[in-house]
């Protein structure tokens, strides 16, 4: 038998260590703004997803307390705490992880990314702050400002400084930097 070996061609090898950026200021000056309709179809991904590990840990919550606990142990699941702290952490950790890294997946699937106002990464206190603010003005029509605003930010976007963007090909500054974006050229 023959087996095909394929080689990744040079210039996915090129974007995937271009895209090795930690701790770079972004230009924010050149970077696209993403519409309401982008951020709320990106925001569905990440509830699939979530809603797919939220249940996972529901699965493995009742298999545990059934097995050490029984049948009585079962059903008050729902009540006990530490299985609503196991929930919210999950929630949290998912988020504030995912920020921290630049976008969740629904947000990689759309193209899109998030940054500071000042153009760093966000910190793990950025992202809790944006987490926070995203709950406490969803019910108050915090997505609406996106109508109202020239630069699209919402209102969890303007409490937490930061800005979620589509980057395009100049995002980040550095000419001398090897793994700028800069550098990248698309393959003709």
């Amino acid at each position: 038998m023959n087996a095909i070996i394929m080689k990744t061609p040079n210039f996915i090898e090129k974007k995937i260590k271009n895209q090795k950026v930690v701790n770079k200021r972004a230009n924010l000056a050149v970077v696209i703004r993403p519409s309401l309709l982008r951020r709320m179809a990106a925001g569905f991904y990440d509830l699939l997803l979530l809603f797919g590990i939220l249940c996972m840990a529901v699965l493995i919550a009742s298999l545990a307390s059934y097995y050490f606990g029984g049948q009585q142990a079962l059903e008050d699941l729902p009540y006990a705490i530490w299985f609503k702290v196991l929930l919210v952490t999950i929630i949290v950790s998912f988020f504030v992880f995912f920020w921290r890294v630049g976008h969740t997946l629904g947000m990689l699937a759309w193209k899109m990314t998030v940054y500071r106002d000042d153009g760093y990464p966000l910190t793990f206190l950025d992202a809790f702050t944006r987490l926070i603010a995203l709950t406490l003005t969803f019910w108050l029509g915090g997505f609406l400002w996106c109508f109202f605003r020239k630069d699209k930010k919402a209102l969890h976007d303007l409490i937490s400084k930061t800005s979620p963007v589509i980057p395009t090909g100049e995002i980040y500054t550095d000419k001398n930097d090897p793994y700028s974006m800069l550098n990248y050229q698309e393959p003709s």
